[in-house]
């Protein structure tokens, strides 16, 4: 018998680096919502670490945390910033 392959039933050549493509195209387009969203995690870290802090509760080692989040969002938004 002669059989015709239907191609609608084929799989498209390339599909894997198209999808691989956009996910890493909507990871970099997110990139600045996600660096802003850590400032603001920064920001509440260091508010609770100076109420910490004030209460003496935790050392002065505790501004730490939030100072290295911070200077690695900046860095992210600024001179690491992905483009498209």
């Amino acid at each position: 018998m002669n059989e015709t392959t239907n191609p609608a039933r084929q799989r498209p050549a390339g599909r894997a680096p198209r999808l691989v493509g956009t996910v890493a195209c909507e990871g970099l387009a997110h990139a600045k919502y996600a660096a802003g969203l850590g400032l603001a995690l920064a920001l509440v870290t260091a508010l609770l670490s100076w109420v910490f802090v004030k209460a003496e509760w935790v050392g002065r080692g505790w501004f730490a945390a939030p100072a290295v989040l911070a200077v690695a969002v900046l860095l992210r938004l600024t001179l690491l910033a992905p483009s498209l």
